[in-house]
């Protein structure tokens, strides 16, 4: 690292990624830390705490050339970027760590050894976080902030959003996380069972089938995100739950909407 950037400090930073975790589920995920400074930390903790593969952006020249040196052997791309790139890239995550400040004035670590890229941006990390906000995006975004009365309009700003919130403090250091997706469009599909174990079987393999994923753990009820597709006709997440006589109401005609969009012999 440098001497006129700063040293990352891991424990907060490995709590923030423990509660995406906690967000994005187990197993592989393909995540894009922007603005990933010097020291790739986030990038480089995901990939040792999780295994997850990374792109990691930034727009400072010494920052990508010490990142890429931190990140060299390892599952991470470094690229200039500003931001999330253009495009169709899938990521199952975006995460970001933005400069708290605005202006010098404002800037209580101007200090500290550190450059003014690393502690200021437009706007400050309110602005920061609406340049993360992209309407049509389906992965979870999200950002750690460092200045409590920033919460308050970046929630604002994500008032359309699914969201989720925490509280940080490691030592005498809080920090506030912020996590957002687009909201999620679900049906209730209520399935005529005797035997739920079948039922569920059955549900399970036309969901499948339908590119569907389960997202939900063990009992009921069972939960499965579908692919970009059928959100066209209404359907992103169905939540399935099982009773012993016929389904009927807006499940019923919901679940007849996936069997007709994706045809196939329903449960």
């Amino acid at each position: 690292m440098p001497a006129t950037r700063l040293v990352p400090c891991i424990p907060n930073r490995l709590a923030y990624l423990c509660w995406l975790r906690e967000i994005v589920g187990p197993g592989p995920k393909r995540v894009l830390d922007v603005g990933t400074g010097c020291s790739a930390i986030y990038a480089i903790l995901g990939h040792a705490c999780f295994g997850w593969s990374f792109v990691a952006t930034d727009v400072d020249d010494e920052a990508l050339e010490w990142a890429r040196r931190n990140a060299r052997g390892l599952p991470i791309e470094v690229r200039r970027c500003d931001g999330v790139p253009p495009g169709e890239e899938h990521f199952d995550l975006v995460l970001s760590n933005p400069p708290f400040f605005e202006n010098e004035e404002s800037d209580d670590r101007r200090g500290e050894s550190c450059a003014a890229c690393e502690s200021r941006t437009i706007g400050s990390e309110v602005e920061f976080v609406k340049r993360l906000v992209d309407p049509d995006a389906r992965e979870w975004r999200s950002a750690m902030l460092g200045v409590k009365a920033h919460l308050k309009p970046v929630l604002a700003a994500l008032k359309n959003f699914d969201r989720a919130t925490t509280t940080l403090v490691v030592g005498n250091v809080a920090r506030w996380g912020v996590a957002w997706r687009r909201r999620t469009l679900k049906r209730s599909f209520q399935c005529v069972a005797k035997e739920e174990d079948d039922i569920g079987r059955r549900v399970g393999v036309f969901f499948e089938e339908r590119h569907f994923v389960k997202v939900s753990g063990g009992g009921l009820p069972l939960i499965f995100r579908g692919p970009p597709g059928l959100v066209e006709v209404g359907i992103e997440e169905a939540v399935v739950t099982f009773a012993t006589h016929p389904a009927s109401g807006a499940g019923a005609a919901a679940f007849a909407a996936l069997a007709d969009a994706a045809p196939g012999e329903a449960a």
